[in-house]
């Protein structure tokens, strides 16, 4: 954890990466028409067998745990790259797997990880909510529920509180699944439709 706090540049780093990434994807995408035509993407994917999914699984895995993609993009890429029901379920079930390691890495190792992951005015905003008396299973079930919003930070004051296992899981099993399912499909049809536009 210590060096995470000490190279916090290379956490800041990746952030800019992945939104330059992410930023760059969506142009190929639209200049490549695969949001009209997913199928051609779909197909070059499946011919790398098993490694595109395991990849995609991975990095959305860590990305649940530092959000180095911004605004939910990276489900957008998967129900996109392998069709809406498996995309989807790669994507959910990464990111209840990623959450559940932020959960326990930070019951493990304390504030010493919202410092290293999180900026000062993040965690301040956080704590903000939190000491004006809104339940911590609350502000989850609102974070899980609208895509975009920080629940990276949320989950790690889950895994601060005396919240157990079982109700965190609960509320990711209850809350996520419809909303980004919604998102992921909202999404990949307006830039499908912004192709059309450009």
């Amino acid at each position: 954890m210590r060096w995470l706090s000490e190279n916090k540049r290379i956490l800041t780093g990746l952030s800019v990466l992945g939104l330059i990434l992410a930023a760059v994807s969506v142009g190929l995408g639209v200049h490549q028409d695969l949001f009209q035509r997913p199928e051609v993407l779909q197909a070059y994917l499946s011919r790398t067998g098993i490694f595109a999914p395991v990849i995609f699984f991975v990095l959305t895995i860590l990305n649940a745990i530092y959000p180095f993609i911004p605004g939910g993009m990276g489900n957008v890429v998967g129900y996109l790259a392998f069709g809406p029901l498996k995309g989807f379920a790669l994507a959910f079930s990464a990111n209840v797997i990623g959450s559940l390691c932020l959960f326990y890495l930070a019951r493990r190792y304390g504030t010493v990880l919202l410092e290293a992951l999180f900026s000062p005015k993040l965690i301040q905003r956080a704590m903000g909510y939190l000491n004006k008396g809104y339940y911590l299973e609350c502000i989850l079930a609102v974070v899980y529920i609208v895509p975009g919003l920080p629940d990276d930070i949320f989950t790690a004051f889950a895994g601060l509180s005396k919240m157990k296992k079982g109700k965190f899981i609960l509320l990711q099993l209850l809350c996520r699944p419809l909303t980004m399912y919604l998102y992921m499909m909202g999404i990949n049809q307006l830039l499908a439709l912004l192709a059309t536009k450009i």
